[in-house]
């Protein structure tokens, strides 16, 4: 028996589904940027020396695919290219187009922290006209209020010692949801907009992995991203507003920003705390020790939802 050619243990290093959206061609090696339960994320280098992004997802992160063909694509977001998918029992394999290898994330500039919030405001404004007729991916009132009740139950199951601890939120969340759909048409929402997600081209700052986008009004990413620079001693206040100026500079001035904030925090942290009760603690080891940690920022969000409703 022949000893395996370098080639051979190269490919037994790169994972088994690759096959699945290559096409047949060969790769000559490849680096795995992130894995965790149900998701796993490689970038593979291919014979002509070009390099994309592949990655698998399962659970919740299956609808990726749904994510891209029923809204990104459709509606022109400005997302990485989708070369190739596979739609499997319950997984999906995407390969998509390779922006680059600095992320805001390793390479943390107060530059790239604004330009990241002028993104978003783009993003947004851009959005508003073209994803007004979709229902696919909309993220409702009624959902939000659903995905609230949904965390509840799931915090009393997983953790009884915290029962009761969202309901606190209920009498707050509703009316203002009410009062945001009233005011702020309904846009794009990336759901994970943070600086891991957020790749540095040369034309600027570049959101990947859309794969929990949805349709809504509220400002969760914004919230998102502020609260990931805060974690890092980032400029969080300038962050609000560079997105600010921007949203004026698209003459689409962004109204009661504090306001919308503390909600879209509300948002993100309830589905955030949802997703963890119901499919992050089975499927991801450290899930359970964010728990306290989302019921405090629940806790925060509905004080400073609270304090920033106008007329408090």
């Amino acid at each position: 028996m022949h000893p395996p050619t370098e080639s051979q243990r190269m490919q037994a290093k790169l994972p088994p589904w690759l096959s699945l959206v290559s096409d047949g061609q060969a790769a000559v090696g490849g680096d795995r940027l992130r894995h965790w339960g149900i998701s796993e994320t490689w970038r593979i280098c291919w014979t002509d020396g070009s390099t994309t992004i592949v990655k698998r997802g399962a659970g919740e992160e299956a609808l990726a695919l749904e994510v891209y063909e029923q809204l990104l694509m459709p509606y022109r977001i400005a997302a990485p290219k989708l070369i190739a998918a596979h739609r499997g029992n319950g997984f999906v394999v995407l390969m998509f187009e390779d922006l680059g290898r600095r992320s805001l994330a390793e390479h943390p500039t107060v530059g790239g922290w604004l330009a990241t919030a002028r993104l978003l405001a783009q993003l947004r404004h851009a959005a508003q006209e073209r994803v007004q007729a979709s229902n696919r991916f909309r993220f409702s009132t009624a959902e939000i209020a659903d995905t609230r009740a949904r965390a509840a139950v799931a915090l009393t199951r997983v953790r009884p010692d915290l029962a009761g601890a969202l309901d606190a939120c209920e009498p707050v969340l509703a009316p203002n949801l009410h009062r945001l759909a009233g005011m702020i048409r309904n846009t794009i929402i990336h759901g994970d907009f943070e600086s891991k997600n957020i790749v540095l081209t040369d034309a600027g700052p570049y959101a990947v992995d859309w794969s929990t986008a949805q349709i809504g009004a509220h400002l969760g990413d914004l919230y998102s991203l502020v609260r990931d620079a805060g974690l890092t001693n980032g400029p969080t206040d300038a962050i609000i507003a560079a997105y600010a100026d921007e949203c004026a500079l698209l003459g689409a001035p962004a109204v009661d920003l504090q306001w919308q904030l503390a909600l879209g925090g509300m948002v993100w942290t309830l589905r955030a705390l949802r997703w963890v009760l119901e499919e992050g603690i089975h499927v991801v080891p450290d899930a359970s020790t964010w728990i306290d940690e989302l019921v405090e920022q629940a806790a925060n969000a509905t004080d400073s939802l609270r304090a920033s409703t106008p007329g408090h």
